[in-house]
């Protein structure tokens, strides 16, 4: 990508980064001395990125400093002729930095940003809304319903490991019971997660055989109860063994509908994006996001 003249606008979510300024501002340095000009707009409120990414003219690329879901309200909010997509990952487990081999260093991401290849991505899309990474029912949404904000911005992904084992150590959680219907089959799970990426909440993997640049989606659902099944799915995600328990069904598909008690949460890209039931499929229309070259 030439950098000569090169428009950047700089979408900051500021509750996602705000431990991190220092490492933005740091990128925004690095751009500005390669002779990129540089617009950055903050995010107000939830939902604010859509609008302004929706709202972005004049301009070669986006950029997204936040979290996972900061990329998501931005991809929401592209037209037709998308504009490509670089991600300064400032998030909780920003998982769509480890799936795409983001570095972590600013000069090193802000190289990226001037040199690197466009990928292009098919976003799923649930009940009408896309997403770039998964969607989620069960004890992850529920997690992300409910975490608190205050441990989340300071202890990361430990304050949804521990609003997760809150619920099951506290017997609170029903495990649905949500009955999932894909490629022709219908089964029953306690959690399930519905993923266009390979990882997990960071950098674990659930999904080896899924691709965002492919047009499928990978189910991967959980069937068995109790604390003690929770702590043997966390230590199994934790080891990239998930996939390979037999109380574990793990299904590739075009699309999947998810029925259960209503009104249950569901999680897409690390926020809430919808209730109980819910269909997902995979857009037709592609993203482009900035990958290392």
């Amino acid at each position: 990508m030439s950098t000569h003249r090169l428009h950047i606008l700089v979408i900051h979510n500021p509750v996602a980064g705000w431990q991190r300024r220092g490492k933005l501002r740091r990128v925004v340095r690095y751009l500005r001395l390669a002779g990129a000009r540089v617009t950055e707009l903050e995010t107000e409120a939830p939902g604010d990125a859509t609008g302004k990414a929706r709202a972005a003219e004049d301009f070669d690329v986006i950029v997204v400093a936040g979290g996972d879901g900061t990329v998501n309200e931005v991809i929401n909010g592209l037209g037709e002729n998308s504009l490509p997509v670089a991600f300064i990952p400032l998030g909780t487990t920003n998982v769509l930095a480890w799936e795409l081999g983001l570095p972590r260093s600013p000069r090193a991401l802000a190289r990226v940003i001037l040199e690197g290849r466009t990928r292009r991505v098919f976003p799923g899309i649930v009940n009408g809304r896309r997403f770039v990474l998964m969607v989620g029912v069960g004890l992850d949404s529920w997690a992300v319903e409910r975490v608190h904000l205050g441990l989340k911005r300071y202890l990361g992904r430990l304050a949804y490991m521990g609003a997760v084992l809150s619920y099951s150590f506290l017997g609170t959680f029903r495990y649905g019971p949500y009955r999932v219907r894909a490629n022709g089959e219908e089964f029953e799970a306690t959690s399930v997660v519905v993923t266009r990426a390979r990882r997990y909440a960071g950098p674990f993997v659930i999904a080896p055989g899924a691709d965002l640049g492919e047009r499928f989606l990978t189910v991967v659902a959980v069937s068995l109860r109790g604390l003690a099944n929770v702590v043997r799915y966390g230590a199994a995600v934790a080891f990239g063994r998930l996939d390979s328990l037999p109380d574990v069904k793990v299904v590739r598909t075009a699309r999947v509908t998810v029925t259960g008690p209503e009104g249950d949460p569901v999680q897409g890209d690390g926020d809430l994006v919808g209730r109980v039931p819910f269909k997902v499929s995979v857009d037709e229309k592609p993203i482009h996001l900035i990958v290392p070259g």
